[in-house]
């Protein structure tokens, strides 16, 4: 198996990162690390939702020249089997485990196309934002695809995943959507709660009265965000500012979900999970089943004294 250079210095390279300026320095940094570790080529791939049905993408590659015409020019984000896993699930991928993400002859097709540009073996990591509900995905790729190499990518899976995560952040720092995701323009906090409440179907009115501002305030804050966010709509400014993550669950809010272990788990038989909810005004449920509450009231209180 391939050996880790002794140099290697990760740490080094996720300091770099943190202070990097622009694009151009990640790329070069990432490229740096690849030539540390001995493979070849990286790639980048992050989704901004800032609409459901045409986000937009960040890519950060050090990709042969004709391939990555390819990929733009014909669209094959669309079928790439490795950032379909990536969306899907959060365990890293060895591109050599094929029966994990290879499910269709177009799959196949689509990395023999890979191969051709000798993009033989990799490793891609899924990565998720702090905020929002937009993907990454983070892949050191090997020109060659014998059996070394996938178990030397395998021995280096903790560190490539580390260094993507802070190449992910500083992406994130830099990206052109403001500190509140928004392309260009800053959320007020007072806007931010005036788009929470609505989401919880407040009227203007009732946002007013929560807030102890006037109706005239509320609708000015709901029709500013609405502009920041070129949107036409209430209903469509709560789902770009969830998607986006201007608004997300307040912590005052969640309520209490206690619940025992099932018994098909016996290693953690009698283990429970609770949450804290706004006020002390406790709410319990069997597991992720909030409509058998008032029923389990009596168990719940029982298990909550004994502990």
């Amino acid at each position: 198996m391939k050996k880790i250079p002794v140099d290697y210095n990760f740490r080094d390279a996720t300091s770099r990162l943190a202070k990097a300026s622009d694009l151009q320095d990640i790329h070069q940094i990432c490229s740096e690390v690849c030539r540390m570790i001995d493979i070849p080529h990286f790639n980048y791939i992050s989704q901004i939702p800032v609409s459901m049905v045409s986000p937009e993408h960040v890519f950060i590659n050090n990709y042969p020249e004709a391939l990555w015409n390819s990929y733009r020019q014909d669209n094959l984000l669309l079928s790439d089997p490795v950032f379909r896993h990536c969306t899907q699930s959060l365990i890293p991928i060895l591109w050599s485990n094929r029966d994990s993400y290879i499910h269709s002859h177009e799959d196949t097709q689509f990395m023999r196309r890979l191969e051709q540009h000798d993009l033989c073996d990799g490793i891609s990591f899924p990565l998720r934002p702090h905020k929002g509900g937009g993907v990454a995905v983070m892949s050191f790729i090997s020109t060659s695809a014998d059996t070394d190499v996938s178990d030397y990518l395998e021995s280096l899976t903790s560190e490539l995943m580390l260094f993507g995560t802070h190449v992910h952040s500083a992406i994130n720092k830099l990206a052109p959507y403001g500190d509140n995701g928004t392309p260009g323009a800053r959320i007020s906090r007072r806007e931010r709660e005036c788009l929470l409440w609505t989401s919880e179907g407040k009227t203007t009115d009732e946002i007013g009265r929560i807030l102890g501002i006037s109706v005239s305030t509320v609708t000015f804050h709901i029709q500013n965000i609405a502009r920041k966010l070129n949107v036409s709509n209430r209903q469509q400014a709560v789902a770009k500012g969830i998607s986006l993550g201007i608004i997300s669950p307040q912590p005052q809010s969640l309520h209490i979900r206690e619940a025992l272990i099932h018994s098909e788990f016996p290693a953690m038989q009698g283990c429970a999970i609770g949450v804290n909810e706004a006020k002390n005004n406790a709410r319990s449920s069997k597991f992720f089943d909030t409509s058998s509450a008032d029923k389990d009231k009596k168990g719940t209180s029982d298990r909550q004294r004994s502990d």
